[in-house]
């Protein structure tokens, strides 16, 4: 069987919230109001401090971009990548030649759109994309995503499709995760590592006896 490093991406192999760099995007495109915005970011906040469901905000914000046209997206997608770029960490770039080089199949595992993964995933040299899909009817985003949607339980969901599929070991593989929101997929894995942990992760890999790594310096 196969082994692989499964990586989260926000605060993990970028050093910012995609959807915050997608929402500067849509403002400057006349597409979202900056009050939306705002409430956005206070969404996400209460995400990354466990306060709230991830999939249920998901759910919300999705709503906005309904009707858009996938070929405007795409655009879209590639000018939050522009942005993006200067904000991958060069630590994690490492790890993932790492695991390269020792064969395991490396994988992007997110519970942030894929259409925004897949820029930095091809830039990286990763082949491997597990993320959020939006749904669509060929031309225009219906302004739903495809469920399970690939957040707590679901991406956990999305990770062993895609293992049974590839034939791939979960207990001699890797995920690297800053949030405690992806406790149920860490402990799927044989080697959960805490990737610049939020508190409460820290605090339950510490009790774990798992590895902590700080990639943000």
């Amino acid at each position: 069987m196969k082994k692989s490093a499964f990586f989260d991406v926000d605060y993990v192999v970028v050093k910012k919230d995609l959807f915050r760099l997608l929402g500067e995007e849509l403002i400057k495109l006349g597409r979202i109001s900056k009050f939306k915005i705002f409430i956005w970011y206070l969404w996400l906040i209460g995400y990354r401090l466990n306060m709230l469901d991830g999939e249920k905000i998901m759910k919300e914000n999705v709503k906005e971009i309904e009707d858009i046209k996938y070929t405007e997206i795409q655009g879209i997608a590639y000018s939050v990548f522009k942005s993006a770029k200067r904000y991958i960490l060069p630590k994690t770039i490492e790890l993932i030649q790492k695991h390269t080089d020792e064969g395991y199949e490396v994988v992007f595992l997110s519970g942030n759109f894929r259409i925004l993964i897949e820029p930095i995933a091809e830039f990286l040299g990763v082949k491997n994309v597990i993320a959020v899909e939006l749904e669509n009817d060929g031309e225009f985003f219906t302004g739903r995503v495809v469920e399970p949607v690939c957040i707590g339980r679901g991406k956990t969901y999305w990770m062993k499709k895609f293992s049974k599929e590839k034939n791939i070991d979960l207990t001699t593989s890797y995920f690297y995760t800053d949030s405690f929101y992806d406790l149920d997929t860490l402990l799927s894995v044989g080697f959960p590592v805490a990737t610049n942990p939020d508190p409460r992760l820290k605090s339950f890999a510490k009790k774990m006896g798992w590895k902590i790594i700080y990639t943000i310096e």
